[in-house]
């Protein structure tokens, strides 16, 4: 969940000692070189770049409304990654990034600290349900903070709903109306997208068909896999739900081997980046490849990741299951632990 809720953007509840059209950013980390840029959209050709000295840096950025803010470090070497993090600025606030270990946190002023509270709360949540169910209950038990408006964009149209019903009005109609407006807005889009996916992915729909290289190159057709139950998973190695769900589908797999397959089928990466995460993780399963101009994740209605459809041995749609959802697996046991 921290990877999740870490690059969402971030919000403010009281003006600090900075000047009001001012975002001060300051923070280290030792993986920082020389400098640090901040982009916003006024500079985002231009982006503000401030010295940086032992991984230490700070900034004034000029700012007359809230919006989101990228922070780059520059590596020390051009084989490091550096530093990249994003934040919400807001005017007059002041936010603090530290790094621990392999972990980074955002705190500062009143509403930074109480984001770095759910922050450090949901970060060993394995389960985006319980992630979920921490954010609203904190926004009903502190319905005049800010910090849970931070989380509306990524915990799904449902729980956001849930966040702005529980804010007060003086929070929702306050500084942060335009964002939530604008995050709400985006959500019910989204929503409307998920319920048109959905035909596309009920219950008895026949699966399109399609060809794509398998980890070796060759085609693999969905329609050679007819006949069999199949699993549709449909992945990355950016995702951080899928790669956390692995376990889970090597403990099922091998449960019910030889009753359905797994067809692996890795978006939003590149070949090498698949490959390698298929080495590092030992799938054992099939894999295919899904280019950026492949039709498929339309054909489908694929709106997030991970996604897993099973299919019936005629090739139709028997359930489709949206991020690493426990009830996926309760579907494998009632369909195959007969």
């Amino acid at each position: 969940m921290k990877r999740l809720l870490t690059t969402l953007a971030l919000a403010a509840t009281t003006f600090g000692a900075f000047a009001q059209n001012t975002l001060h950013i300051e923070g280290s980390n030792e993986m920082i070189g020389d400098s640090v840029y901040v982009i916003t959209r006024a500079t985002f050709r231009n982006p503000l770049g401030v010295a940086a000295k032992d991984g230490k840096f700070s900034v004034d950025m000029p700012l007359s409304e809230v919006q989101t803010v990228y922070v780059m470090g520059k590596p020390k070497t051009p084989n490091d990654r550096g530093v990249r993090f994003t934040l919400l600025g807001v005017p007059g606030e002041k936010a603090v990034y530290s790094a621990e270990g392999t972990h980074f946190y955002i705190t500062g002023s009143q509403f930074y600290k109480e984001f770095d509270t759910i922050d450090r709360a949901t970060e060993k949540m394995e389960k985006l349900e319980d992630a979920r169910d921490y954010v609203v209950n904190y926004a009903k038990k502190h319905p005049t903070s800010e910090a849970p408006v931070a989380m509306l964009a990524s915990l799904g149209y449902e729980a956001a709903q849930d966040i702005e019903k529980a804010l007060t009005p003086e929070v929702r109609n306050g500084r942060m109306k335009a964002y939530i407006d604008n995050v709400m807005a985006g959500l019910q889009k989204q929503h409307e997208e998920d319920l048109a996916a959905a035909k596309k992915q009920g219950a008895g729909v026949v699966a399109p068909a399609f060809t794509l290289k398998d980890i070796n190159g060759k085609d693999l057709s969905l329609a050679s896999l007819k006949g069999k139950y199949v699993v549709l998973d449909f992945w990355g190695s950016w995702c951080i739900w899928c790669i956390r769900g692995i376990p889970k589908m090597k403990e099922y797999y091998n449960k019910y081997k030889g009753k359905f397959e797994i067809l692996g089928i890795d978006c939003n990466d590149t070949p090498e980046k698949w490959k390698a995460a298929v080495e590092k993780h030992q799938l054992p399963w099939l894999h295919v490849y899904n280019p950026r101009d492949s039709k498929v994740l339309n054909d489908y209605g694929i709106q997030g990741f991970p996604t897993k459809i099973l299919l019936d041995p005629e090739g139709k749609i028997v359930k489709t299951v949206v991020g690493e959802d426990p009830s996926f697996y309760t579907l494998l046991d009632e369909t195959f632990g007969k």
